[in-house]
């Protein structure tokens, strides 16, 4: 068994497409246009499947998230590497009096911005482009 890695994007219609994984790297690093999503946010999945037999039978792990497409097409990803993440809650001192983080609200905010939650409809589409996928 191995792992393996898919990238799909949603229209707005709800349609799912697979976009190669150099592409999609390309679009991220802002070497490539995605002109479909000019201007406009590009929801994708990232998708870790379980392979057998060099077949996808599962979905390992589904990270829902939003890219930021330029009215040019590009996607500039200095803004995206310069948002902080989230800092794990393990990390993060427990304050006892009545003091309010704002930077970890405003991260949270920030990181909330860049995922999203698919529709029944999305996942179900989403399944339909992967051959071999368990149920």
């Amino acid at each position: 068994m191995g792992y393996g890695l898919r990238y799909f994007v949603f229209d707005d219609e709800g349609n799912v497409t697979r976009v190669p994984i150099t592409r999609f790297r390309r679009v991220i690093r802002g070497e490539e246009a995605f002109p479909e999503a000019a201007g406009q946010p590009l929801r994708y999945v990232e998708l870790f499947l379980e392979l057998e037999n060099r077949r996808p039978v599962a979905i390992a792990q589904a990270n829902f998230r939003r890219l930021q497409i330029e009215e040019d097409g590009f996607h500039d990803y200095r803004k995206y590497y310069m948002l902080p993440m989230p800092t794990p809650s393990y990390l993060v001192e427990k304050r006892k009096d009545n003091v309010v983080d704002f930077h970890e609200l405003w991260v949270k905010k920030q990181w909330e911005n860049r995922t999203w939650t698919p529709t029944a409809k999305e996942r179900a589409a989403m399944k339909k482009k992967i051959p071999h996928l368990r149920k």
